[in-house]
């Protein structure tokens, strides 16, 4: 009888409040049910959208406009060289620039991040110009964009120099793209599964601004171990006992160890308590403690848990998809809590649309349960596809709970390199961008590429989401991109597989001012790799295998020295200048870099644009690479540029102009340094073409299943040199000469012995240490260029059985990992002491980020186990 009065009482009560807040719910996890397999974008229904074109119309008239107010600045001031806002305004009377951290100059702050917030009407000479100013609505977006410095609503193209010179500033159509329907696009945004809290083996509870996993209850749990939690009201989140944030992989040890039950606690209220034990794949069993528990699922109430019964009995409820759960006092009180526990997990839906009583609104998943660039991506896409011709399913193939847990590490990890650097003398002001990141070698898909930056820490969210991943930046690579090099000359030329370089080339004592020069395969030029420990590599190398180990600077411009001079009937791209005693690069005879077989295996290798087709300052270049599985458009400027890659330049270019050469333009361009820069997506898809020998494209959408890929060595009668390139590399993870890769290997050998893994787990990295160098196009607005000092580390792990298949030609699997670390040092620098040391970052600060903490190993391995393990058509395979 009470409990009917109960009942009643309560519907009377919140009979409407609950109908609102299910019809919320049931909307979210339909949407998730029905999207569920679906990965691809749906086709585009031309018809039902209106799609401005940048050629002609308002679009066009504005962008004349704007490339007019341009071009008068740089008629008229072309004496000023603006480096802060203030500047660049007296450079351009007519506009008005903004930062979104400051009204002028912030040191380190980048061009990109300047906004165009306005125009001054009185500067537009042209009648009718004018009249189209006033009567568009170009003042409205100008004042929408200094109210909103997050977004972006005109590209900023700057000229390559030394000061902010702008080349042009455009409108972004996309944002004009009009769905003829008046509805907002109702597709969902999904990410990929976790390995930690499978949906086979976990129900979830959500509150707020979180999200708990419940593990399904084993054998092996101990009676009466508890995860215990509060609600902490303020943060409208879980925390812990002692009012922490949960630690999602400590949630997955503690299951893993023996607690299967959850407890819910209250602040101020330490007495009431909600149990919950996930007893099978369709029940659950809630125990009470000084209050009651009223479920609710797709039919209606249930009946609450019963005060009159012992307290850890219980009571057990079906769960078919979801419950909603009303916690009220044992005196039947105001509501202490309302949560949901469902079957599926409410993490994999970043962003859905769904129906409340305020009408259609997007809702995107809170900061807390993911990391920033999910966050990015999710934004850019919430806000490109809004009232588009797109209407279905985005599925990421970004884990959630990897990005986020290793943004936490890439956080930690930062902040020891610190004080590390302050030990060691560098400036206490420094700047540091730190990413991780991490792609699936069977199929391309960018799992992670979590980042830190320093700089945004006093930023607000909005602002700091408008910055680039700098994972996505180019910039030198250093010694990574030797084996990529490498394995171009071998199979340019298979004879270079066995080159012993002993004899082939040596140090001069004969220096001219502070040029040392060398005897280099026949001729005399300007060393490099001269001092210190380097020297010696002009004693030569013997072995394709040492110069992995130690990472020779001469060997390896041997090796692409005599690629260059195989396949083109005798003719050289090397000329030698006995005035100046150089070796010069040229195009002579027949012989082209164009149609160099050097040039044309690497192309093919890594789909890097030949001299033919290069577009050297096409920013976009690489977006829709990396959303192809879109269907979008590339000629349409998708919108997405500030969540997808720069491109990666090696600038052939440069070899063909007059005074080039080895020593100034290919040696430094072997060496990853020079002209030859990448971003860390681009990177981690080479090196798993290397890998894997099989044309894996990068991409941040998952595909159905595991993605088809082509064979890369079918192009190639190598007859064994990939193979013993491979062996090489593998091999030289294992020597301790030099201790440049034997840490990392020592860490894996533990890790394989630590997790018990049966398919053993090897290793093929290598570590690389750019040169500090100056960035034009990374400008600061105050003091000029900035200084980047990069330690970089490449790093894939492959199972044994994954790396026969490999060298059986039949593709790979595994994990590819590039770690970051850049300090970056605004108009000043100090990298070396005055005795010559190195005190700046190297290749060791990114490669210690693994081989120093066996601990953060083990965690990104157990977060990463399920692309390492053998899928159902790996055994199949003949």
């Amino acid at each position: 009888m009470a409990t009917n009065q109960f009942n009643n009482q309560w519907r009377q009560h919140y009979a409407r409040f609950v109908t609102i807040v299910l019809a919320g719910i049931v909307a979210v996890l339909a949407g998730v049910t029905c999207f569920k397999g679906c990965t691809d974008i749906g086709k585009a229904s031309q018809d039902d959208v209106y799609v401005p074109s940048a050629d002609e119309g308002y679009i066009k008239r504005a962008n004349d406009l704007l490339r007019l107010l341009v071009d008068a600045g740089n008629a008229e001031h072309y004496k000023v060289h603006p480096h802060s806002i203030s500047q660049l305004q007296q450079r351009y009377p007519a506009l008005r620039f903004a930062l979104p951290y400051d009204e002028d100059a912030v040191e380190g702050a980048s061009a990109a991040d300047i906004r165009l917030v306005g125009i001054v009407a009185d500067s537009i000479k042209d009648e009718q110009l004018r009249n189209f100013y006033y009567n568009s609505d170009l003042p409205a977006l100008l004042e929408t964009q200094r109210t909103h410095l997050g977004d972006r609503k005109f590209r900023i193209l700057f000229a390559d120099s030394a000061f902010l010179a702008i080349e042009r500033i455009e409108m972004l159509p996309g944002m004009f793209k009009l769905a003829l329907e008046k509805d907002p696009w109702v597709g969902v945004v999904t990410c990929a599964e976790n390995a930690l809290f499978a949906d086979t083996t976990h129900c979830f509870v959500s509150w707020g601004q979180s999200v708990l996993p419940l593990r399904l209850q084993h054998g092996g749990a101990k009676p009466g171990c508890q995860k215990v939690v509060r609600m902490d009201s303020v943060a409208q989140a879980f925390v812990t006992a002692n009012g922490q944030p949960i630690d999602l992989y400590r949630l997955y040890q503690t299951y893993e160890r023996d607690s299967t039950t959850l407890c819910i606690r209250w602040k101020g209220r330490q007495a009431c308590s909600v149990y919950l034990d996930y007893i099978s794949t369709d029940s659950i069993r809630i125990k009470t403690q000084n209050c009651r528990c009223m479920p609710f699922d797709g039919h209606g109430a249930m009946a609450p848990t019963d005060l009159a019964k012992p307290s850890m009995q219980g009571n057990v409820y079906p769960l078919r998809h979801h419950l909603k759960l009303v916690v009220t006092p044992a005196d039947a009180g105001r509501p202490l809590a309302e949560f949901t526990v469902s079957r599926s997990n409410p993490m994999l839906t970043l962003s859905s649309l769904v129906r409340s009583n305020a009408g259609l609104t997007r809702y995107n998943l809170p900061a807390a349960l993911t990391d920033r660039f999910t966050q990015q991506v999710v934004h850019g896409l919430a806000t490109t596809l809004q009232n588009t011709v797109y209407k279905d399913t985005v599925s990421l193939s970004i884990d959630p709970i990897l990005s986020m847990v290793m943004e936490h590490e890439l956080e930690a990890y930062a902040r020891e390199l610190r004080t590390s650097a302050l030990k060691r003398g560098f400036y206490g002001d420094d700047q540091w961008e730190l990413s991780l990141t991490v792609m699936d070698m069977a199929t391309g898909e960018v799992l992670a590429a979590p980042y830190y930056r320093s700089n945004d820490r006093h930023l607000d969210a909005d602002l700091a989401l408008a910055r680039k991943n700098p994972a996505l930046t180019r910039r030198f690579i250093g010694s990574t991109f030797k084996p990529l090099v490498a394995l171009a000359a071998v199979l340019a030329d298979r004879r270079l597989d066995t080159l012993s370089t002993i004899g082939q080339y040596r140090l001069l004592p004969e220096v001219q001012g502070k040029v040392r020069k060398a005897q280099f395969l026949g001729h005399t030029t300007t060393a490099w790799s001269d001092e210190g420990s380097a020297a010696h590599f002009w004693n030569g190398c013997p072995s394709m295998q040492h110069f992995l180990t130690v990472s020779d600077d001469v060997y390896p411009v041997a090796l692409v020295a005599k690629a260059l001079n195989y396949g083109q009937r005798g003719a050289s791209p090397f000329a030698f200048d006995a005035k100046r005693r150089e070796v010069d690069l040229v195009e002579q005879g027949d012989f082209t870099w164009a149609n160099s077989r050097f040039i044309t295996v690497l192309d093919s290798l890594y789909d890097i644009p030949s001299p033919r087709e290069y577009r050297a300052h096409d920013s976009l270049q690489m977006e829709y690479y990396t959303w192809e599985r879109l269907r979008v458009n590339a000629a349409n400027r998708f919108g997405l540029d500030n969540v997808s890659p720069d491109p990666t330049l090696l600038y052939y270019d440069h070899f063909t102009r007059p005074g080039a050469t080895l020593h100034n333009e290919l040696s430094t361009w072997v060496l990853g340094q020079g002209t030859n820069e990448w971003n860390c997506l681009k990177l981690a898809e080479a090196w798993t073409r290397m890998l894997t020998k099989h044309k894996v494209k990068a991409s941040l959408i998952a595909g159905r299943g595991k993605t088809p890929t082509t064979s890369l060595a079918d192009k190639f009668d190598d007859r064994g040199a990939w193979n013993h390139l491979l062996l090489a590399l593998r091999r030289a993870q294992s020597s301790r000469e030099k201790a440049l890769l034997w840490p990392m290997q020592q860490a894996v050998t533990d890790l394989n012995r630590a997790e018990h893994i049966a398919d053993t787990l090897l290793l093929f990295g290598k570590t690389g240490t750019p040169d500090n160098y100056k960035r034009q196009e990374w400008k600061s607005l105050k003091g000029g260029p900035r200084w980047l000092d990069v330690g970089l580390y490449c790093m894939g792990l492959m199972p044994a059985s994954a790396f026969a298949d490999v060298q059986a030609g039949r593709g790979g699997r595994g994990v590819m990992c590039v770690v970051r670390v850049t300090r970056i040092v605004s108009g000043k620098h100090k990298s070396v002491t005055s005795t010559g040391d190195n005190i700046g970052i190297q290749s060791t600060d990114a490669r210690n980020f693994f081989s120093s903490h066996p601990q953060r190993l083990r965690k990104f391995y157990r977060l990463v186990q399920a692309h390492l393990q053998a899928t159902d058509n790996d055994k199949n395979k003949e």
